[in-house]
């Protein structure tokens, strides 16, 4: 990854965002980091919400994300993770090899402070220089080097952060698994009732083809990680969806992402809250396919809450503002229990407003889609929409 690339990018942290060129951190960034422990747990908390949760099942459904889809993935996601984990890296040459390192670390001082993943690459890198001639450690420093690399959403050119890897060998650990791992995946692709998704059949055949070619270089290991790499994209690409449908997944699971990272800073940032989930509801009512009672329930609860944290804000708020703290805790209880009439809910918000009682503007607009809606909104217990 080049340095142009790197300062165009924003890396989040939780749910802010670090744009680069404006030196500052961002409220509600939907740049998505899988190092983040605060972001893996959103997206467990996603995945739970869209297997227990209907109207996103059917939503992500539509443009060809079925639960069946992602079973077929996650499971050549696990078989591709067997084989890498089976690879042992050897340095022939370890002069070679620290010559390598040397210029490797001359690269990385450019990317530290923009590519977090450069920091734990450049540790790697420092513990080979200690090893020094230590042919053992080298190996299992290497090995751990290739296994974050496999795991880097953005690899290095060929997955391999060196720019001359001859010095380095590969073996397999249990040759019979991994020839069965390899066997199975084959079997994945090549019979269509295993697959039970539809693919493109060259797609198809290009992942037999790499399959193929794998198996023809087992006793020419030196071959193996480039050919690995290659099956990963090869099985990545047959899998994947067509951009659009890609873009609108990427859309709906910003949004899912934003809506619970958001959730979780409430009580220390109300005012960014409120603004984050604003822009969250704006965007959502101008994306007409995403239009679900579910999604609309969840960001009018959101939209009501911070309504409610604002009213409450003074201790000395008056009887009227109290009074009208009740009444929108009573509309998102009745939201949160999943049956209502939106025309009813709709109508008695605006007899507060005659009264003085301010709310978000697209309080309204998202009303009265759920106005339009059935009286239920698909929320299953233990699986209702995220809130502050």
């Amino acid at each position: 990854m080049g340095l142009e690339e790197l300062r165009s990018r924003r890396f989040a942290k939780g749910s802010w965002s670090f744009n680069l060129e404006r030196k500052e951190w961002e409220w509600g960034g939907a740049v998505i980091d899988p190092a983040d422990p605060e972001q893996r747990g959103a997206w467990e908390e996603i995945r739970q919400l869209i297997e227990n949760t209907e109207d996103l099942r059917v939503l992500y459904g539509t443009f060809g994300y079925t639960p069946e889809y992602y079973k077929k993935v996650k499971e050549a996601d696990n078989l591709l993770n067997g084989l890498q984990s089976l690879l042992r890296a050897e340095a022939s040459d370890s002069k070679a090899l620290q010559r390598e390192v040397g210029e490797v670390l001359g690269r990385l001082d450019s990317l530290i402070h923009y590519d977090p993943a450069a920091h734990k690459l450049r540790e790697r890198l420092y513990g080979l220089q200690v090893a020094g001639e230590d042919q053992n450690k080298l190996n299992e420093i290497l090995t751990e080097i290739y296994a974050e690399e496999w795991k880097r959403p953005e690899p290095h050119e060929n997955g391999d952060p060196f720019k001359n890897p001859s010095f380095i060998k590969w073996s397999i650990s249990d040759r019979s698994r991994f020839q069965w791992l390899l066997d199975y995946l084959a079997d994945t692709f090549r019979i269509p009732a295993l697959l039970s998704i539809p693919l493109n059949p060259h797609a198809r055949q290009e992942v037999l083809d790499c399959i193929a070619r794998i198996r023809d270089s087992l006793d020419r290991e030196g071959d193996l990680w480039p050919l690995l790499i290659a099956l990963k994209g090869k099985v990545q690409s047959a899998l994947a969806a067509d951009h659009e449908a890609r873009q609108k997944k990427d859309q709906l699971d910003g949004l899912l992402l934003n809506v619970i990272l958001s959730r979780k800073h409430f009580a220390a940032h109300e005012a960014q809250f409120k603004e984050a989930v604003a822009k969250q509801a704006k965007r959502y009512l101008e994306t007409g396919w995403m239009h679900t009672p579910w999604l609309t329930s969840c960001l009018l609860r959101h939209l009501l809450d911070a309504d409610v944290k604002s009213l409450g804000r003074h201790w000395l708020a008056s009887v009227r503002r109290r009074a009208w703290i009740r009444f929108l805790r009573s509309m998102i209880d009745e939201l949160d229990s999943s049956y209502f009439d939106g025309a009813v809910l709709l109508q008695r918000l605006l007899k507060q407003e005659e009264k003085g009682l301010y709310v978000h503007s697209l309080v309204v607009p998202l009303l009265r889609m759920l106005s339009a809606s059935p009286s239920k909104v698909t929320a299953p217990i233990g699986a209702q929409a995220p809130r502050a």
